[in-house]
């Protein structure tokens, strides 16, 4: 499956704040691996501190940004 986190009504994860973009990441698993794609390049986000800028895997417990809101991912 594949989860779209932005501020847009339409994503799987909506966070609120004018400065978040309507469609900011998309997660999806690939090659069993969980993997978290930038979709705005001009986005503030960011992986465990680390500017997100072409898609990579993600770790359980990991921290992910967009514009100054931080959430966990755990699975």
């Amino acid at each position: 499956g594949e989860l779209t986190v932005g501020r847009d009504p339409g994503c799987g994860l909506v966070l609120t704040g004018d400065n978040v973009p309507p469609r900011a990441i998309l997660l999806f698993l690939e090659q069993g691996f969980v993997t978290a794609k930038p979709l705005d390049p001009k986005a503030p986000v960011q992986v465990n501190g680390e500017a997100l800028s072409r898609a990579r895997r993600l770790r359980s417990g990991d921290i992910i940004s967009i514009a100054g809101k931080a959430f966990q991912l755990m699975f």
